[in-house]
């Protein structure tokens, strides 16, 4: 009886080690069958150098603008004189084409000039909408645009200060990696975003950006990020730690 006993516990324990082993081998598995990230990073810059590029009328072509309505509403008006309280509104269509980007796109401004009390120009309430598609080396995108913005400095200084919210929505078709296609938001916060008043290009400022949507089988993604503006017409794209600098003009 006593043989018997050890060579069942000798058994029991073989079959414990063969099932240890066996889960072992599952969860490393399951560990090599995750999937990756639904967007690679190198997409996830391309989609937002899509939303800042002057010619896919990103960021930079839109906060020019502002700075063109803020200067002709001074051009116009003048110190202590002008519409001050009264909204305008325009709507244009851009067409954008260079050996390496074309883009189309719709948009309509609203504006307010904003004065104190001498009825001297303050700031521009600046709000711009706009609906199109590009398609770069990276990426193809049909989307549309919503920028919210405070327009200050219109009177003193060098530059205008831009501070507010950025936002693009659409459908993206990757042109790298696993070329894939989602559906993205892509919000951003502006921090004294600076444009110089005699070229009306950013000079400096910060942002951060978040980067939402759903991808293959529509598996939901979100990505942060950060952006700081070069002035020298470039911009440093900040995801995962990584820096990503891109020319904006």
């Amino acid at each position: 009886m006593k043989l018997a006993f050890q060579k069942n516990t000798q058994n029991l324990i073989g079959l414990f080690l063969l099932l240890m082993a066996s889960l072992f081998v599952v969860s490393c598995n399951k560990e090599t069958e995750e999937p990756q990230a639904i967007l690679s990073e190198e997409e996830i810059v391309a989609v937002v150098e899509g939303a800042l590029l002057n010619d896919t009328d990103g960021l930079a072509a839109q906060s020019e603008d502002a700075a063109y309505i803020a200067e002709q509403s001074m051009a116009k008006d003048g110190l202590g004189g002008g519409p001050c309280g009264e909204t305008k509104d325009s709507t244009v269509s851009y067409n954008y084409s260079n050996p390496l980007i074309t883009a189309a796109y719709n948009a309509t401004f609203i504006w307010t000039l904003n004065c104190n009390n001498a009825s001297i120009p303050q700031s521009l309430d600046f709000d711009r909408t706009a609906e199109g598609n590009y398609e770069t080396a990276r990426m193809i995108s049909d989307d549309s645009a919503v920028g919210d913005w405070l327009v200050e400095n219109i009177v003193t200084g060098a530059n205008y200060v831009i501070n507010g919210t950025y936002s693009r929505q659409g459908n993206q078709t990757s042109k790298v990696r696993n070329q894939n296609a989602f559906t993205s938001s892509l919000e951003f916060g502006l921090d004294d975003l600076n444009l110089d008043k005699g070229t009306r290009r950013i000079v400096s400022g910060i942002a951060s950006f978040t980067l939402t949507g759903s991808g293959t089988a529509g598996r939901s993604f979100s990505y942060e990020g950060d952006l700081v503006f070069n002035g020298n017409g470039s911009v440093t794209i900040i995801v995962n730690g990584n820096s990503h600098t891109i020319d904006l003009y």
